[in-house]
Parts: structure tokens; sequence; C-alpha cells
């Protein structure tokens, strides 16, 4: 929504909100054109403006849910009582601001956008009615405004409230709801039952009072019948009982029908926070009241004014603000456990946890402790262990670059007891004087709080970090408290670990890796040859004595990726480490790696086997000098006939793997590659059937899968399944065993991206990406690029289709399709 829109939403609510208070006061009069009582009118203005305000507030990337918001608030800004009474002698200033005179722009804004974004002939006829909108609306606001200033006369006396204003808005407003029916009715098949209950049950409560109004604008007649005792009863009855159901349909259709993505009531942080402001707004309306009140009668005498039910009625209701006040904290509490802290609050959680902390390995103790720390404190939880020569601290899964234990801020960590807030632009924070390598370390974690955690066997043990709560709220004392116990439960932990354990001498050495530039260094190395500081690597700076380890060029949720110098040949290969395994498991990944290696093709990258390092694999793969599709995305997105080359190339390598059983099953823009001659390779095909029985049920997602194997016996092959959430097709999601088509789809979302420079489904976690890959819902490439050739829009939403019948059956279909698109005279 523009920031036009927003201010004029952001005055309808505060008219709505100071017509409560007004109300509440009783300051003004009765208006005797009113058709209703002004409770009526209180009650339906405040049903209006709040679900608006949540539709508008809660939006995120759907701007039919901020248009619709607008249109609800706008609404409920005329019905505030004790406001919109325009009288010379006792109307407030703000009286003559009317916002709602935008009305009509914010519904054909909404016709242009729902249930999708208009397009074609249709569009020009909107936006020309939105052009009309704008400019009468906008009149009909300023000549109402000029009544400050002005008597009523003239020209501006028709688009004033005396004169035809409400004729025009609902003059305007009235064609719109046709619209509206023509487009739920044209709306794609999956959204065709939604929109058009929705526009049915809008038109209901809507239409009655828009043509009740206009009626009476242009017969006399009729209106002066409607202004009889007895048609005035009925008339009130059927238009405001018609009103009454437009919050309570929205509210259905958006929170049940999902017409609208709307993130405050589908995601519980924005619903938190909501509830929060609604407990502090409601506890202050009844002062707001009483003031206003005493402000509107100061010059009564105090007997005068204690004479009467309402200063007994306001004087309850403050009792009862004073009352709420006194248990504003805990219901703040209560809101907190409800949407933060699941059935239980961050104590019991806690406290249950370091009663019980007790862990296999290191992987597994860092695991519980996230998962834990996310379960009391809804926020995400990093921890890094010291090294056996209490050299480096480093984080157990490798995603993390490794910190030294001289650094400043482990040293700071481990002098304070107490968790260490992270403010890197408070002046008087003891972390303003880290390195500058230690900040960018803490700013790329987003990290708000560190806690250090210590041992008996020395001072240092670990590192836990965290970042800010998703509700927003700062960490309390008692989370401090338990935080603090967390670390000395971790540190006796790590002790117990370290003493079940058998220590191992390596014959290779870790490297010292730089933490400015990443390179690898010999294990003796005190500073890097760039002249940063180094800390002890997940990796040896020599291989096996053949590799010598260069530079971490790559991190991802498969492990660390190094490019190395193969000594005996003299060319570069990349070096990719795998999850710690056993002897037995070892020796199965060689034998899974021969099979890999034994796959050739030119633009598949060359794998040319596994080396072990301290239980770590080390997968070793052909260098790509020209670095990754998710590299130059980064840059720009590729062009429309660069994009389908790029399919054709590597639906035809998926069909090769497809006919030796094999599946990639991790397709995503960083497993593209290039060579320096800009030749595509696709990187780590078999690697996530590699890893399937080796990394531990923590690391991976909860879908389970199999691998694809043509052969009937397959069936009965079990394991989990590991991919990027954004890349995971429908049936992966819903827990089918692995086809041809889970390739098929990853591919075609990374060419959607390449082409849009956006992924089609985001979100903030996988559940949330998930909802947008298996809704009904497709985007729409289209409304990205209107640039677009209308063949290939019409191809990526057939691909991208939710029924697996509907899209290419297999990577062979996938390529022939590709090549008659590229074929195309028009893809250009």
């Amino acid at each position: 929504m523009p920031r036009w829109a927003r201010l004029i939403v952001a005055l309808a609510a505060a008219k709505v909100g100071l017509g409560m208070a007004l109300y509440l006061s009783g300051l003004g009069y009765p208006n005797p054109a009113a058709l209703v009582p002004g409770w009526v009118n209180a009650a339906l203005s405040i049903m209006l403006g709040v679900i608006g305000a949540l539709l508008v507030i809660g939006h995120r990337q759907d701007a039919r849910a901020a248009w619709l918001g607008g249109i609800l608030l706008l609404t409920a800004a005329p019905l505030a009582p004790m406001v919109n009474v325009v009288s010379a002698e006792t109307a407030l200033p703000v009286a003559y601001l009317r916002p709602e005179a935008m009305l009509p722009l914010f519904l054909w804004r909404f016709v242009a956008e729902f249930p999708t974004p208009l397009k074609g002939t249709g569009a020009t006829a909107v936006s020309t009615m939105t052009m009309v909108a704008t400019v009468l609306g906008a009149g009909c606001a300023i000549a109402n405004t000029a009544l400050l200033w002005l008597p009523p006369s003239g020209a501006l006396q028709w688009f004033q409230v005396q004169g035809g204003y409400w004729l025009v808005i609902f003059g305007l407003t009235l064609p719109a709801f046709p619209a509206l029916v023509w487009r739920a009715h044209t709306a794609p098949e999956e959204a065709q039952a939604r929109s058009r209950l929705f526009v049915r049950s809008l038109l209901i409560g809507v239409v009655p009072f828009v043509l009740e109004v206009v009626a009476e604008e242009l017969w006399p007649a009729y209106k002066r019948f409607a202004a009889t005792p007895p048609a005035r009863t009925v008339v009130a009855t059927i238009l405001f009982g018609c009103l009454a159901t437009v919050p309570l349909v929205t509210a259905y259709s958006v929170l049940f029908d999902r017409v609208v993505e709307v993130r405050v009531v589908i995601r519980a942080a924005l619903q938190h926070a909501l509830a929060r402001y609604a407990i502090l707004g409601l506890t202050t309306i009844p002062f707001a009241a009483l003031a206003v009140f005493l402000y509107a009668h100061r010059t009564e005498p105090l007997v005068s004014l204690m004479t009467g039910p309402r200063p007994l009625l306001l004087a309850g209701a403050v009792v009862i603000g004073i009352f709420a006040l006194r248990l504003r904290d805990r219901w703040l509490a209560e809101i907190d456990r409800r949407y933060f802290r699941e059935p239980y609050d961050a104590q019991q959680v806690l406290t249950r946890f370091v009663g019980d902390l007790r862990a296999d390995s290191l992987e597994d103790l860092a695991d519980r402790i996230r998962l834990e720390i996310e379960r009391a404190l809804h926020a995400d939880a990093d921890v890094l262990f010291a090294n056996d020569a209490r050299s480096a601290l480093r984080d157990p899964g490798g995603r993390l670059a490794p910190l030294s234990t001289t650094a400043t801020l482990v040293e700071l960590a481990l002098n304070d007891p107490r968790p260490m807030d992270v403010d890197l632009d408070d002046a008087g924070s003891p972390l303003r004087r880290l390195p500058e390598g230690e900040k960018r370390w803490l700013a790329h974690g987003h990290y708000r709080l560190v806690v250090g955690l210590r041992s008996g066997a020395g001072p240092i043990a670990g590192l836990l970090v965290l970042s800010a709560k998703r509700s927003g709220l700062v960490y309390s004392s008692v989370d401090r408290h338990l935080l603090t116990a967390v670390a000395v439960a971790a540190g006796l932990a790590i002790d117990n670990l370290r003493l079940r354990s058998t220590p191992q001498s390596p014959s290779e050495p870790a490297a010292q890796e730089c933490l400015e530039c990443s390179r690898l260094n010999p294990a003796d190395a005190a500073r890097c040859a760039c002249g940063g500081p180094v800390a002890e690597a997940t990796a040896p700076h020599v291989l096996r004595g053949v590799f010598r380890m260069e530079q971490r060029i790559g991190a991802g949720g498969m492990g660390v990726v190094y490019r190395a110098v193969d000594l005996n040949l003299g060319r570069d290969v990349a070096i990719k480490t795998l999850p710690r395994v056993g002897v037995d498991q070892a020796a199965r990944l060689r034998k899974e790696a021969r099979a890999m290696a034994a796959v050739t093709h030119p633009n598949l990258a060359v794998v040319f086997g596994i080396e072990t390092w301290q239980g770590i694999p080390f997968l070793v793969e052909e260098y790509l000098a020209g670095g990754t599709l998710a590299h130059r995305l980064q840059v720009s997105r590729l062009p429309v006939a660069e994009v389908l080359h790029l399919g054709v190339t590597l639906a035809a390598v998926l069909e090769q793997l497809h006919a030796g059983g094999i599946l990639h099953c991790d397709i995503k823009p960083s497993n593209i590659g290039f060579t320096q001659r800009g030749v595509v390779k696709l990187l780590d095909f078999g690697l996530a059937r590699l890893l399937r029985d080796t990394r531990a049920p923590s690391d991976l997602p909860t879908t389970q899968a199999r691998r694809y194997v043509p052969q009937p016996e397959a069936a009965s092959v079990s394991g989990r399944f590991v991919g990027t959430p954004h890349y995971m097709s429908p049936e992966t999601i819903n827990g089918d065993r692995p086809t041809p088509a889970v390739d098929v789809w990853a591919l075609s979302v990374v060419l959607f991206e390449a082409l849009a420079g956006r992924r089609p489904f985001e979100g903030d976690d996988s559940h949330r990406i998930f909802e947008q890959v298996t809704a009904a819902r497709r985007p729409d490439l289209e409304a990205m690029l209107p640039d677009c050739p209308p063949a290939l829009g019409r191809w990526f939403g057939r691909a991208l289709a939710v029924p697996l019948a509907a899209r290419p059956p297999d990577a062979a279909a996938l390529r022939l399709e590709l090549s008659s698109l590229a074929g195309n005279p028009g893809m250009s």
C-alpha cells in the first residue's frame, strides 16, 4: 500500500478512535438525522475499524488485504459517533476531515487486485475508474475541509456534505460491485468458490445501504417518505442489519476461506503484537473519555457536574480502567505465554530442560539447547563448543565460522557470568571495542544475547548466542537467570561428554582459518598471510597428503565447501565436508561415492572420490571457477533465452540421472555451477541420497521419503528426505516417496527464480513456505514481469501447479516442452 494510502487509513482510524472517546464522554449532541441510536453506530464503527486495522497492519506481500482493510476503515469513519456532525457552532475541526471521500478509490484498487491482478482491457477500464474516483474523491475531501475557513456557498457546496457529497461517493462506489462480481466469476478455478462467496456476502451487506443513499439523493419524494417514523424504523433495521454482517463475513472469509493472505491472522507473532496493543488501548479509553467530559463541562459547578447517570458511569469506567492497569502486566504475560511459550512458560520449559540435560554428543547437545530455547523463548540460538586443544570455538554443524578462544568477544562473555547484550550501536556497550571481524560475525548472525559456557576442566567450554525474540520483546530478568542456569548445565554436560569420549590423535592437525579472508593456513600459523587473526578450522591444511586446502568458499546445510589443490595433478578441486560418521558408515559412503563417480555427463560436475579425516567425510568434486547460479542471481536475473537454454540443458542431465535410478533431490541455484568458459554443471547429484543414513535425525526435516529406484523392491528401502524447503514439491511436503517429479518440480522453481529474480515461494520458516507450495494460489510470473511472453507465463502456471497430473511427467517431457518454448519466435 502506498504511503499516501496509509496516511488516509491512519486518519480514518484516528476518527474512529476519537469518535469512541467522544461518545463515551457524552460530548456533542444527538444527531436528529441519524437513522439509528448512537450505540449502534458505535458498535458498527468499532467492528469495522478493528477488522480493517487488522487487515492493514497484517498484510505483508498481499496488497489485496491492505486495500480491503482500508475499505473497512473508511466505512467505519463516517459511522463514528459525534465526529461527523457538521455544525458551525458545535462541530469539532476533525468533523470537516472526510477520509471516506477516498472510499471509491480504495474499492476500485481492490477490484484491480482481487482475486488476482487484473490485466488486459478490463485493467484499462478499472484504471480509468480509479483515476475518476481519485479526482472526484480528492475534490470532495478538499471541499469539506474548506468549510474550516469558508462558508458553504458556490460550486464547492455541491461536493460538501450539505450538497451532493454522498451521491458522488456512492455513485462512484456502486459500479465497483458489478465489477467485483465479474472478477469473482472470471477468477482461476481454484479461487472461484471462495471469491464468489465473499463477493456475494459483501454485496448483501453493503449494496442496500449504497442504493438507499443514492435513492434519497436522486428522488426527493422517496427521501420524504423514508423520513417518516414508520418507514424510518424499517429502513434503518434493514440497512444497518445488512451492514452489520460485513465485519463478520469479512473476518470469516479471511480466517477460514483465506480470500486474502493476511499474516496478522495466520502468524502468532502479529496476533501477539495486536493483542498487546489492544490491551494497552482499551485500558486508556475510559481515562480519555473522562478527560474529554471534564473539559467539555469545565464551566459547570461541581455539584451539577456530579448529577445524572453519566458521571457515575464514567467513574465506574475509570475504576475498571485502574483495575485493568493493575492487571495489565499479568494479562500481557498470559498473552506471551499463549503466543510464544506454547502451553508452558519459559521457566517451566527451561527448568525441566536443565534438570535433564543429557546428550550423546556435542551435536546432540547443541540441537537440544536450540530446540528448548526455541520452545521457551521463541528465539533462534546457536552453540559453539571449544575443541580439544581449547584453541577455537566451533559450531558442531559447521554452519558458523569458528571463533578463536582468544577473541575479545569470548573473553568478555566468559569474564561475566551474566548474559551479555549485543548492541553495537550503544556507545556504552563494551562490545563497541570488538575487532571488526568479530562485529561482522555478530551482525551476520543477528545476535542479541551472548552467554558464556564454563567447564570444570578449564575456563572455556563454549558460547551460547541468541537472536532477538520474534515477539520483539526484550529478554526479561527471569529469562536471563534461566539462560545462566542453562549455561551452567551445558558446561557440566560438556565435561561429562569429554570424560566419556576417548581422545584421538589425528595424523593431520586442523588448519588455522583466517577470520578475515577465510584462507586456510598451516596448523602452527599464528596469523594469516593477509595479517588477519586465525582460528582452528574444521579441516586439515593438507588432506591425506594429496589435497591442500586453500580457502573456504561456501557453507550450507550439508557442510562447508573448500577450494583445494590436488598436489599430484596440480589442479583445483572443490572439497565439501559431510556430517561426521562412524567406520561402517564411512565405508558405505565410499561405495556410494564410487557409484556417483561412475556417472558421466558433460553437464554433471565430476566426483573424484571421498576421503575421511577425524570421522568427517570429505567429498572431492570438480571445482567450477565460474561460480554458481546463486551468485549470478545476486547480481541480476537472466534473460528469457538464457533461462530456457539452461532449463533444456539441465533437464537432459536429469533425464540421464533418472534413467540410472538416481535422484538429485536438492536442485537449487547454489547447486548449479559454471566452468570458467560458462559451461553449466549440476553439482551434488545424489548427495541427498548419499547422506540419507548418515545425517542425524535432528538435522533433517520431518518429511519422510525414500530413495527412488526403478526396481519394485525399492519400496522397502526407508530413510529421510534431505532438501531445501523453497524447492520441495507438494508431494515431498505431503510425505510421498520421491520420484523423478521431485527434480522436475525443483528445476521448474529454479527457472522461475532465474527469470523473475525471486523465488516463487517465500516465507520466514519452512512451515510458511510449505503452506504456499501446497496452496491453490500460484505465483503469477506475468504480474512480476510485464514483458514476460504470455506462453511462458502459462507454462510456469502449469509447471508449478499443485496437482501432479498437470505438470510435466518426467525430465524428458520437461526438456521437450522447454525446447518447444525456446524455438518460439516470441521468446526473446
